[in-house]
């Protein structure tokens, strides 16, 4: 898939392939990791593209139907918890440096897998978090 523009960087996250070391103060990486079956170094290749100091932003899907789209150009191997992002991530950044997060509770759950749009909630369902309903987890990491 092409697209994107001149500021969009290619680089492979499993492999490190075209990611350049100590180069960016910020990287937002949301929902791909699902989509990457080799995942042993993807956090240290997160860790190489940030320069001192930088902070990844990354969102991978909890409990979740299969996108079909990604599974059929690139595969959609993994659903997260917020233990395997502790496993990836405090390694690699250190545990203090890293912040995670889970979104989701049964109704969100059910809604999703139904195919329900945000309109079709009310706000009220959205201010109960359940961490064993995990919807989205966010990571934020913070390279030293």
């Amino acid at each position: 898939m092409a697209g994107g523009g001149g500021n969009v960087i290619k680089g492979d996250l499993a492999t490190g392939e075209g990611i350049e070391e100590n180069k960016f103060d910020t990287a937002i990486i949301t929902h791909t990791l699902m989509h990457i079956y080799n995942i042993e170094n993807v956090a240290q290749n997160i860790h190489k593209l940030l320069k001192k100091g930088g902070t990844a932003l990354i969102t991978v899907a909890g409990i979740s139907k299969v996108s079909r789209y990604d599974a059929n150009n690139w595969g959609h191997f993994f659903g997260f918890y917020e233990d395997a992002m502790k496993k990836m991530f405090f390694p690699v950044f250190g545990g203090r440096n890293v912040i995670i997060k889970s979104y989701g509770n049964v109704k969100t759950v059910i809604a999703m897998m139904y195919g329900m749009c945000y309109e079709e909630l009310s706000d009220a369902d959205f201010t109960h978090n359940d961490e064993d309903y995990p919807v989205v987890i966010t990571v934020l990491c913070h390279k030293e």
